[in-house]
Parts: structure tokens; C-alpha cells; sequence
């Protein structure tokens, strides 16, 4: 598969489970894991969907195949596996709160997007000319015109996989050239699922420790994270903010096995 129908099966899976417990078939995990392109395109939509929405992984007759699934590291978390619910993680078509789309886009990239559909009869921008200096997605001047767009946009197809494509050229694209000292290619695979779920939080974290390896980057985002809690709000605070990224790191590692998985461990033909 090419990224448009790796990104169009993305968008059915998305379709069908109505926004609601998405799950990657692991032949479609797979195809990802083993099909590695100069721009890791494969190992992003794993960062993207498993890492950053936590979306899980459907393993039906996989053992027919001789794999032997392994345990989830976000199992403890939601379940063995399974998707999102609504409300939690990222879905297709999010866009009242938080961000748009799948990987809760905003600011920098709206704006981008205003401008792709600037001469698009239905998707262009409505408030083009006044866009928000300093944005902030959930206080936004003339809300409701702004959540028409975001509607129009996130509902469809043609505009889902502009966005996904501008996901894996203008985030995924850094993080993967940031770890490009890293020689092994599954090592940098390894390195760059976790470091790119830190940059969607902390982009500048993610860029000060890229390529070293993971558990570096797991402590160094988790001490980050406590100090900016002790900071903020005190030890309390410190110690729900480690939380909150231990469980974000789990989603890391969930996309960090099913690449050991089906891709270094010897997959059957």
C-alpha cells in the first residue's frame, strides 16, 4: 500500500467504529510495520493512531498466523487492546474541543489549512481574512462560524487526507529526520514512536533528547513533567502530571511492540 491507501483504511476504520473503540487490524499494522520508506510513513500513522489517539490494535486470527500477541502496555489503562472510547483519546472527527481531527490539530496548521482551501467552494475558511493572532482552539471569537468549518472539514474525505498528509510531512517528518544518527533502523523506529508522542505534548523536549534511547527519553520527558508540577501547582500537582504521562507514554509503548511484533520478530509469510 501506498500512504493514501494506508490513510484511506485509516479513515474507513474510523468510519465504521462511528468514533468510538477504533481498532487497527494487525494486517493492516503489519503492512505498516514492514513496508519502511525513506520518511518512516509506516511506523507515523503507528505514532499517529496507537500513540497519539490510542486507538488499539484488533487481533483477530492472528494466531492462525503463528503471532503470538503480546501483552498491552496500555492494557491496564482501558483493556487489552481495545480503542478509545468517546470522550477519551483522539477520534476523526473531534473538533469542539481540544483540536481538530485525529491528531487535535490547531493554530500553525488550522491556519494551513485555512489557506489549502482558501478557492475550495465548501471548505474554505468562512474567517480567512480575520484569523487569530494569538489562537487558543477553545476560546475562539465567533466560535460557532469557526465549529461550522471545523464540521465541514473533519466530515470530509478529501479534507481528512490533506490533514493526515500534513500530519506526516510537518510533525512526524521532524522527529523522524531528528533520529536520523540512529543507524539501526528499528532502534530508530523504537525511539522515534516514543519521542513523537513526547513532541506532541512538549515539541521542544522531544527535540532537546531525539535519538537517545528510549528509556532516556521516558525518564527525561517524566522529570520534565514533575518539575513543571512542582513549578505549578506543588508535589500534588507534580504527581497527577506524572501520571497523566505515564499513561501517555503506555500508548507509546503499545505502538512500540506491535512494531517489535510484527516487524523485528520473524513474521510468516
Amino acid at each position: 500500500m501506498q500512504r493514501t491507501e494506508w490513510i484511506t483504511e485509516i479513515l474507513a476504520i474510523g468510519g465504521r467504529a462511528n468514533d468510538t473503540g477504533e481498532q487497527l487490524p494487525w494486517q493492516l499494522a503489519a503492512d505498516l510495520c514492514r513496508n519502511l520508506d525513506e520518511k518512516g510513513t509506516g511506523p507515523g500513522l503507528l505514532a499517529l493512531t496507537l500513540g497519539t489517539a490510542n486507538w488499539g490494535i484488533d487481533w483477530t486470527n492472528a494466531d492462525k498466523h503463528s503471532i503470538k500477541i503480546p501483552k498491552d502496555p496500555a492494557g491496564q489503562i482501558r483493556g487489552e487492546w481495545s480503542g478509545p472510547p468517546k470522550g477519551s483519546g483522539k477520534h476523526l472527527r473531534d473538533y469542539k474541543e481540544g483540536g481538530l481531527g485525529l491528531a487535535h490539530f490547531d493554530s500553525g496548521a488550522l491556519e494551513a489549512f485555512a489557506r489549502y482551501f482558501e478557492y475550495h467552494t465548501s471548505l474554505k475558511s468562512p474567517l480567512r481574512q480575520t484569523w487569530p493572532k494569538d489562537f487558543d482552539f477553545n476560546k475562539l471569537n465567533d466560535r460557532e462560524i469557526w465549529l461550522e468549518w471545523f464540521s465541514k472539514l473533519v466530515n470530509s474525505t478529501e479534507a481528512q487526507l490533506v490533514m493526515l498528509a500534513h500530519w506526516l510531512d510537518n510533525f512526524w517528518q521532524k522527529v523522524w529526520t531528528n533520529h536520523d544518527s540512529v543507524t539501526d533502523i528499528h532502534e530508530r523506529v523504537h525511539r522515534a514512536l516514543l519521542n513523537s508522542r513526547i513532541a506532541n505534548s512538549r515539541s521542544t523536549w522531544a527535540r532537546r533528547i531525539a535519538g537517545r534511547p528510549s528509556d532516556e527519553q521516558e525518564g527525561y520527558y517524566l522529570d520534565q513533567k514533575w518539575d513543571e508540577g512542582m513549578r505549578e501547582g506543588g508535589e500534588e500537582q507534580a504527581k497527577s502530571e506524572q501520571e497523566r504521562t505515564k499513561r501517555q507514554i503506555a500508548f507509546a509503548k503499545r505502538a512500540q511492540v506491535v512494531y517489535r511484533t510484527l516487524n523485528i520478530e520473524p513474521f510468516p509469510t
